[in-house]
């Protein structure tokens, strides 16, 4: 496969294998805790191991209410009865191409915000708090 550089535009947020509708921002995040394991006989030198990892998808989009809810698509609202349902969820973040990779795991939805200024689009953002593993895999 021929390489290429990837727009923030070509790239999906799905919640349970249905793509978010009108997403315009997506932050995933992947930290390590690190465990000190430097001994008295490093003679002070540093030295670390990895330990747990956490990760964090932020996304925000288009507060849309013109199209009728269904599940070939997941709207704010959609995210939000999630929300109410305290759900555990599947999430995959990459291309919708055949032959690339996308991140996958399973995540909790613990924040959400929707934003209604009075003069302009209403917008939402979600943060997805994963739970367990997240892992890379091939688009079939």
């Amino acid at each position: 496969m021929a390489s290429r550089t990837v727009k923030g535009k070509d790239l999906v947020i799905s919640v349970n294998g249905v793509a978010i509708l009108c997403a315009n921002n997506v932050t995933f995040n992947s930290t390590y805790t690190m465990i000190d394991a430097a001994c008295r006989e490093s003679g002070g030198n540093a030295d670390a191991e990895y330990g747990e990892n956490s990760h964090t998808l932020e996304v925000s989009g288009w507060w849309k209410i013109d199209t009728p809810e269904d599940a070939t698509q997941m709207r704010g609202i959609t995210l939000a009865k999630l929300h109410k349902q305290k759900a555990r969820v599947d999430w995959t973040f990459g291309t919708d191409v055949a032959g690339e990779e996308e991140f996958f795991g399973q995540c909790l939805i613990p924040d959400l915000t929707v934003n209604a200024p009075q003069k302009e689009n209403a917008d939402y953002s979600v943060t997805f708090q994963g739970v367990g593993e997240w892992d890379i895999r091939t688009i079939v």
